[in-house]
């Protein structure tokens, strides 16, 4: 559902495996910034678009510390 965690978790999961394909890939703090205009679109109300700020905002910061979590296990720090 959208402005849901988990919403914007794949969202920012499906960026990351369609960069593999793409000539021009798209960062994940640019997805972060599109996420942000989208919901500022699409929201309803004011106290709508501040729930899924926060959520994208949680969601950000969990795919980066998954992303950051993986590299040290891969590089062996």
């Amino acid at each position: 559902m959208f402005g849901s965690v988990d919403y914007f978790i794949n969202s920012f999961k499906a960026c990351i495996m369609i960069n593999y394909q793409l000539e021009k890939p798209c960062s994940i703090s640019t997805k972060y910034s599109l996420l942000k205009a989208e919901i500022m679109e699409r929201a309803g109300n004011h106290e709508e678009q501040l729930i899924y700020l926060r959520n994208v905002e949680r969601a950000y910061k969990i795919i980066n510390r998954e992303l950051f979590e993986w590299e040290e296990e891969k590089d062996g720090s």
